[in-house]
């Protein structure tokens, strides 16, 4: 048997973005803190398993990349997302979300 995490999250529109970026990185800092104590990999996935699903990957990412080297690189995690799959972060509107969603963490470890 193996005990499974579920992160339910109802209020991301599809093609579109939430109002805010507080709640994503709540979710994502949740996710991460569950993830250090389990065993296995994290699976994200949303319906359409492109935009949303590439928004929370990218700022995972970014979230991990900001805690070992103090730096991050969206740009760099999205082109990788989407060479992987080509309809990830699929708005202009999702990619500054991810952007947001990044320096409301880094804010958030900086105490700001």
């Amino acid at each position: 048997s193996r005990s499974i995490v579920v992160f339910d999250f109802n209020h991301w529109p599809h093609d579109s973005v939430p109002d805010s970026t507080a709640n994503v990185v709540d979710l994502v800092v949740a996710a991460e803190s569950a993830q250090r104590s389990a065993i296995g990999p994290m699976v994200v996935h949303s319906a359409g398993a492109g935009g949303r699903t590439g928004c929370v990957i990218a700022v995972i990412e970014q979230m991990r990349m900001y805690s070992r080297m103090y730096s991050v690189h969206p740009f760099e995690s999205v082109v990788a997302l989407r060479q992987a799959r080509a309809d990830t972060v699929r708005t202009s509107q999702q990619y500054i979300f991810v952007h947001k969603a990044i320096v409301m963490v880094i804010m958030r470890n900086t105490g700001m």
